[in-house]
């Protein structure tokens, strides 16, 4: 049984409300494990079916037995770091071969959040208000080693997104306690993310197709910006540059203008997730700053 998701939609400051409660938002993969007949079977919010790639999940830690759906996100929790580590789940999730699957569930061990629950013993619960599914998913599951429900604080957003900026997640996930499960994105639902914020080069962009290069933070090799840049922008950044040499597909360019960007983390294989543009820099003749304003862009959004 699958079960259409509810969506977030974003927003840019974390707020305090009476009439919220707030989560942690943790980097993983959104699935949903329909447990019926003892049975369990686990979709993505595409409703790819995915129970052969989680096996360590097929045991749903229940008090009594029960025919559930659950929602909530599957992570990979670094045991040495206590990290949450996104790259590691792709991982996972990648793995097709059942004698590798095996050994992650060992070596790679993931684990589930659960933060809400949609159906119980015949019973569509998406109509009851968030916090009597909270309530009754409290009652329901054990907590384990593979198993845990998520937590959460009422009114308390600054607080949370504290906790969120210390431990390094994600974001903050702030729903109206009273809200009903509806398919697709509600205001009822929204997300903050937590940023990191750079300035970094243009060194290039790409002739066949929108895409931009930018120096790394670290170093490393430049990173690609290919996503959410429309041809009238991309035309735009263009002008203000100077090209000085061409690579293939690429046109590089002298020094002089800069992107402001935000972005969740660096991830292992260098790529910047979540990162869109807040403004353009340009260093003038006589290095004043003018800033330019642009379309949000993303940088190669995992």
């Amino acid at each position: 049984m699958f079960m259409e998701p509810m969506l977030m939609v974003r927003r840019e400051h974390i707020f305090d409300d009476s009439n919220y409660i707030f989560e942690p938002m943790l980097d993983g993969q959104r699935l949903q494990i329909s447990f019926i007949d003892n049975k369990a079977r686990l979709f993505t919010r595409h409703q790819y079916e995915v129970t052969s790639q989680y096996p360590e999940l097929l045991n749903v830690p229940l008090h009594k037995p029960a025919d559930v759906v659950l929602d909530g996100e599957v992570v990979y929790v670094n045991p040495a770091t206590g990290e949450v580590q996104f790259d590691t789940l792709i991982e996972r999730y990648r793995m097709t071969k059942a004698p590798r699957i095996r050994d992650a569930v060992k070596t790679m061990p993931l684990r589930f959040f659960v933060f809400d629950v949609l159906y119980y013993n015949g019973t569509d619960l998406r109509d009851r208000p968030l916090l009597e599914r909270k309530q009754l998913l409290g009652e329901i599951l054990q907590n384990n080693d593979v198993y845990r429900k998520l937590p959460f604080i009422e009114k308390e957003g600054g607080k949370m997104f504290e906790i969120v900026r210390q431990l390094k997640l994600e974001g903050v996930a702030c729903k109206e306690k009273n809200s009903v499960y509806t398919e697709g994105r509600s205001d009822d639902w929204v997300k903050v993310l937590h940023y990191q914020f750079a300035e970094l080069s243009i060194v290039g962009w790409r002739k066949s197709a929108p895409g931009w290069l930018v120096q790394h933070p670290l170093g490393g090799h430049d990173v690609m910006v290919d996503h959410g840049i429309d041809r009238l922008t991309d035309k735009r950044l263009q002008a203000l540059t100077e090209p000085i040499a061409e690579e293939r597909d690429i046109v590089r360019v002298a020094p002089g203008l800069s992107a402001s960007i935000k972005y969740a983390y660096l991830m292992k294989d260098g790529r910047l997730k979540g990162a869109e543009l807040i403004k353009l820099i340009t260093h003038t003749s006589n290095n004043e700053i003018t800033d330019n304003s642009a379309k949000p862009l993303r940088l190669l959004q995992a």
